[in-house]
């Protein structure tokens, strides 16, 4: 493990990862029956389906693996990082082009975005010591 002082952008991401970790486990809890589907949460994509909330439930662990990853200053969990958002924001749009609106999706595509525009910042990638 890297002896760096852990900055704000690395507490940043911890936070965001965690809360899209959190978006995560909702969406599976969704198409499981166990939590409402109306609201800003309406996604019609699956609106029910073993397979579908299995898929949820695996992206939120690995959201909440990456969360422990980036506050550990794991340099690996940057790449992860970088790849999961950008699939998220692919399945995001690819979720719009079926039966999900926009509002259904607007937060899928609000974190994952925010969060791989912050992971390209300079200071962010000095902290991982990528180049």
């Amino acid at each position: 493990m890297l002896n760096r002082k852990r900055g704000f952008g690395v507490i940043v991401l911890s936070l965001l990862a965690g809360l899209a970790a959190v978006l995560a486990l909702i969406h599976s809890l969704q198409l499981f029956h166990l939590f409402p589907i109306y609201g800003p949460f309406n996604t019609k994509f699956f609106t029910y389906g073993l397979i579908g909330a299995t898929l949820w439930g695996i992206v939120a662990a690995v959201w909440i693996w990456l969360m422990i990853g980036l506050w550990r200053k794991d340099p690996g969990t940057w790449w992860l990082l970088v790849i999961l958002s950008s699939l998220n924001l692919v399945l995001a749009v690819v979720s719009m082009l079926g039966r999900s609106s926009l509002q259904t999706m607007i937060s899928a595509l609000v974190i994952n975005g925010a969060i791989l525009v912050y992971c390209l910042l300079s200071g962010t990638r000095e902290s991982f010591a990528v180049e």
